[in-house]
């Protein structure tokens, strides 16, 4: 989160809303450079929604599926 330093509970509470959506995925929703940006946008929503409006965008390092 840029800006303003945001508390480490809110910082817990996005990640734990992200990992629980992420859980909610199937593969073929996310296959291709589309299925990544529509995901990404959901995510993005989500800890947007979260925050309160603090997160804008976020950088997404590694992605596994099993």
């Amino acid at each position: 989160v840029r800006g303003e330093p945001q508390s480490p509970d809110l910082i817990e509470s996005i990640h734990q809303d992200l990992l629980a959506y992420l859980r909610t995925v199937k593969l073929h929703q996310v296959e291709g450079a589309s299925g990544f940006q529509h995901l990404k946008a959901d995510l993005e929503e989500r800890a947007k929604i979260r925050s309160g409006g603090h997160v804008k965008q976020f950088l997404i390092r590694t992605l596994l599926f099993e």
